[in-house]
């Protein structure tokens, strides 16, 4: 160790932070060893099993194959219906029976259906119906800007469910 000029407490001190960092790894090393080895695959029989036996006993219930794959079907038209009815409701639209989004007139619109419109609350509905009032009706829907409180962006959510007649 005079090849490095340590003295005598240093070297002591580089020996054990070594030994640490080398019991240290083979530690590591042993545990990674033994976890791989206590790990099995998960058996999946049981689970497969009864999963097997309650689809026999639907079947055994009188419906035949036919019937459970409409059902599935139907279930899963159901679960795509209920997302298009989250996604107009979170737009602020209402949905009709017959599968389209109503178009409403904003020269003869009460607050109520002004409302429905994405973006558009109380207050807004309010000056709609008052600058209406004053301008004798929206001639293009496009007026709508002028109304206090829509802006472009608002707008842009609005055009598809108004019309100005």
């Amino acid at each position: 160790m005079k090849l490095f000029s340590f003295t005598k407490s240093e070297t002591r001190v580089i020996l054990f932070i070594v030994s640490i960092l080398i019991s240290g790894y083979s530690i590591k090393y042993y545990k990674q060893i033994i976890k791989s080895s206590e790990q099995s695959p998960y058996d999946f029989s049981a689970s497969d099993s009864l999963f097997k036996q309650r689809s026999e006993k639907i079947n055994k219930n009188g419906k035949n194959q036919a019937e459970t794959d409409t059902t599935v079907r139907d279930l899963n038209l159901t679960a795509a219906e209920d997302s298009l009815y989250k996604r107009i409701k979170e737009e602020g639209a209402y949905y009709s029976d017959s599968s389209a989004v109503n178009i409403i007139n904003i020269n003869t619109a009460g607050k109520n259906d002004l409302i429905n419109l994405p973006g558009i609350g109380e207050t807004i509905a309010d000056r709609i119906i008052s600058y209406r009032n004053e301008k004798k009706g929206f001639r293009k829907k496009e007026e709508l800007m002028n109304v206090s409180g829509i802006g472009k962006k608002k707008f842009d959510k609005l055009k598809n469910y108004v019309k100005a007649e």
